[in-house]
């Protein structure tokens, strides 16, 4: 009689079991989630007050947007998993008990399709639109999944330690053996002493110091020398939207091109799918053949978005891109330790060669600072003429 009461109540609970799994995948399938979501959302307790959920849960106003601006700048390969823990930790993200947030942690936020308005679905080989506010565009997310995965060509490289105090260091180079300079600090009866200088041991110049503000003041005027004149500007400002007009039209048949790639590659999944829900393959063969179907179609996305330009306002884009050029010495001082590296090797792709007392002595431009140069001064010289003169590359 026991064991068969026993049967009983297991049979029971299977179908509470059962009955509970069929609610909870009605209520995903409307694109709201049964589970709690992720941190940056407030999470409804409807349970507790006897009722069902019927509405999405909300962002958390204090840590969505932090969230949101964090996962957009990775999109931009600017941030490894380590360095955007460090920046949400500036920010003051934290769980939501108040706890500290750790590398863990935002690599679940990276790989968490929630934040571009989906719902995993455990029920179904693929994800439900949520109802809920995404962070990110699942173009974004597909471009995250692809800089984790090491196959974007935007996403960042280990650096060396850096140092706030030191902006040009690992950029300026020495004169002699073209190292880049490394700087440090000294204290002294009047303080503290900070200064670049070349650490190559063997080199005429290693250990010779230059003052920080020496190298950093004579870096500003060459920003101030690159700066473009006002027509150099308004030139260059008929020539982008003059190609743009050129560009249009090929760009558009690109997107075409793609959008019909992505098609194609999301009818093989469903024939792939159809295949095996009809027993026609095994479980092995298809997730064999399926995984290079999901890395393909995420790639073709990706490239379908990056190809969708029609809705760009180019005249804003231009307009903003001329303004950033008109004032260099401004920008590089109100940028980040981040920005600066990454705004100097934009206006100076391979450095600078720096000596003692007489400033920069070669340099190359980075291309659309060239071009401004060359479309309004072709034989313009940016090192000094009372200095050594090494050549100059254009």
């Amino acid at each position: 009689m026991e064991g068969l009461l026993a049967i009983f109540a297991r049979i029971d609970n299977k179908i509470k079991s059962d009955r509970a799994k069929a609610n909870m995948e009605a209520l995903l399938l409307t694109g709201i989630s049964p589970w709690k979501l992720p941190i940056g959302y407030r999470n409804l307790k409807n349970k507790e007050h006897g009722k069902k959920k019927t509405a999405p849960d909300p962002i958390d106003p204090e840590r969505f947007p932090i969230i949101q601006r964090g996962l957009k700048e990775y999109v931009t390969g600017v941030h490894t998993i380590n360095s955007l823990t460090k920046q949400y930790r500036e920010w003051g993200l934290t769980t939501r008990s108040g706890k500290t947030i750790y590398p863990q942690m935002v690599e679940r936020m990276l790989t968490d399709i929630t934040y571009a308005g989906w719902l995993p679905n455990p029920w179904g080989d693929e994800p439900v639109r949520g109802l809920h506010t995404p962070a990110i565009t699942l173009d974004e997310y597909h471009k995250i999944q692809l800089i984790k995965a090491g196959k974007s060509f935007n996403h960042a490289k280990p650096r060396e330690r850096a140092n706030e105090e030191f902006p040009l260091r690992n950029f300026a180079r020495c004169a002699v053996c073209k190292t880049t300079l490394t700087g440090s600090g000294s204290r002294g009866r009047g303080g503290r002493y900070a200064y670049y200088h070349c650490k190559k041991r063997g080199c005429q110049l290693y250990g010779k110091t230059i003052p920080k503000e020496d190298l950093e003041a004579d870096f500003i005027a060459l920003l101030e020398r690159v700066k473009p004149t006002e027509d150099a500007i308004k030139l260059f400002r008929e020539i982008a939207l003059d190609k743009w007009e050129t560009k249009h039209k090929e760009y558009n048949a690109d997107a075409e091109r793609l959008q019909e790639k992505v098609d194609e590659l999301n009818g093989e999944l469903r024939e792939l799918i159809s295949m095996k829900s009809k027993n026609l393959i095994t479980e092995e063969q298809f997730l064999e053949q399926k995984y290079p179907l999901d890395e393909a179609t995420i790639a073709a996305k990706v490239a379908l978005s990056e190809a969708r330009i029609e809705e760009w306002d180019i005249e804003a884009a231009v307009s903003y891109a001329t303004q950033f050029m008109t004032d260099l010495p401004r920008q590089w001082r109100d940028y980040s330790l981040q920005q600066k590296h990454q705004f100097q090797h934009l206006v100076f792709p391979e450095g600078v060669i720096y000596k003692k007392g007489e400033g920069v002595l070669e340099l190359k431009l980075g291309a659309i600072y060239q071009l401004l140069q060359d479309i309004t001064t072709p034989n313009f010289d940016l090192v000094p003429s009372d200095g050594i003169e090494p050549p100059f590359y254009p």
